[in-house]
């Protein structure tokens, strides 16, 4: 994947979290790039600050809140009551991508 198709993905997630700043569970039909695919941008622009010595605490905070993008109705904080199954199955989602990401980030500063 080139810088360019790297910062396509990232700015597109990045909008998309912004339109949906709010909302509890996000349906993921809005991602205009594959989970799979925003995931790997984001290591790669990560690593790219490692290696520079850059901050990149917003990137890894957008890595963990991909968790909340499921294949579900859009849930507004307002709503949560509701639909509180599908909440604990993104928070869920959320804390494995976190610590998914915290150990990735160790690793990648190991070996730099």
């Amino acid at each position: 994947m080139d810088n360019d198709k790297i910062n396509e993905i990232v700015n597109a997630y990045g909008k998309v979290l912004e339109k949906y700043a709010g909302y509890m569970v996000i349906n993921e039909k809005h991602l205009s790039h594959s989970k799979k695919d925003i995931k790997k941008a984001i290591l790669l622009s990560i690593d790219a600050c490692i290696q520079h010595n850059q901050d990149h605490e917003i990137l890894s905070t957008g890595y963990m809140q991909l968790g909340m993008f499921q294949k579900y109705q859009d849930v507004e904080t307002s709503e949560i009551s509701n639909h509180m199954k599908m909440v604990e199955k993104a928070n869920e989602e959320s804390e494995l991508l976190l610590a998914n990401v915290r150990e990735w980030e160790k690793i990648r500063r190991k070996e730099i």
